[in-house]
């Protein structure tokens, strides 16, 4: 088993009051009314249909508060955005600063650790989260288990198609580019929200032109979110989310879908696509 701190990547934005509900259910591309898990992936548009953030969303066992987990280097620009929405909603939108994010790799059933508090993610990673505010229970989880390196929660994200939205690359992306649709962070049956319909042309009218792959790089690269991507020496797409561990860079990256494949590389290197 192993523990990460995601606040090491992350910052929490907390979203509650009487309509904060229908308020969201306007502003994400899942469906935050009738998907009742307590952890899902969304995202959120501009109006022309890229991505101005990928959301890790999880929710209070009464739903009263709904969690946005995001880079913390696009807090700001969320909150911002989500407030200036807002008008006569009655709707709080805050930092949730007094909170613990705890990540859980490879859970061991047999070391109990408030299995009542964890939130599975909704993949195949064998992951769950905890979210809490009580001190006491961080001293006791830090005493017991010591911290691993996040670049391994990371590398999980990227071997299940997680995407991540940065500064770099805000804005940048659509949502089928990012595969939103094949991790369940879609519903296209939901009502109008920013970007609906674009998103939702593609879905029914058109077919995406970029889709994103899991790749391998077997040597560490000093890497930037948005890196370019090549067939040869022609750029073909862009890095996604990347991360660095056992002596190699893992990406999750999106190009075109009539590339040559064993001719793709990063800053030279060959990159090697291991899931698509």
């Amino acid at each position: 088993m192993m523990l990460v701190n995601l606040l090491d990547r992350y910052s929490i934005i907390e979203i509650s009051g009487e309509d904060h509900l229908d308020f969201l259910q306007g502003q994400l591309t899942n469906d935050i009314k009738k998907n009742e898990k307590k952890f899902i992936y969304s995202g959120m548009c501009n109006p022309k249909g890229r991505l101005f953030a990928f959301l890790r969303i999880l929710r209070t066992p009464d739903s009263s508060s709904i969690f946005f987990v995001i880079p913390s280097s696009l807090a700001d620009a969320v909150q911002k955005r989500l407030t200036m929405f807002i008008l006569r909603a009655k709707v709080v939108i805050q930092k949730a600063e007094n909170f613990h994010l705890i990540g859980i790799i490879d859970d061991n059933p047999l070391i109990d650790i408030s299995a009542d508090r964890k939130l599975n993610l909704p993949d195949q990673t064998n992951r769950s989260v905890m979210i809490f505010q009580d001190n006491d229970l961080y001293k006791q989880i830090t005493t017991k288990h010591s911290f691993d390196d996040i670049s391994n929660w990371i590398k999980k994200d990227i071997e299940f198609g997680i995407p991540e939205v940065m500064e770099q690359t805000q804005e940048k992306f659509l949502v089928h580019t990012c595969n939103l649709d094949l991790i369940d962070a879609v519903n296209f049956k939901k009502g109008c929200y920013t970007g609906q319909e674009i998103v939702a042309r593609t879905h029914y009218l058109g077919k995406p032109k970029h889709r994103s792959f899991y790749g391998v790089v077997n040597s560490k690269l000093s890497l930037d979110y948005g890196e370019q991507v090549f067939e040869n020496d022609q750029s073909v797409g862009a890095v996604v989310n990347f991360t660095c561990c056992e002596n190699k860079t893992y990406v999750l990256f999106e190009k075109t879908l009539d590339t040559q494949d064993d001719s793709l590389n990063i800053k030279g290197e060959k990159l090697v696509i291991t899931k698509s």
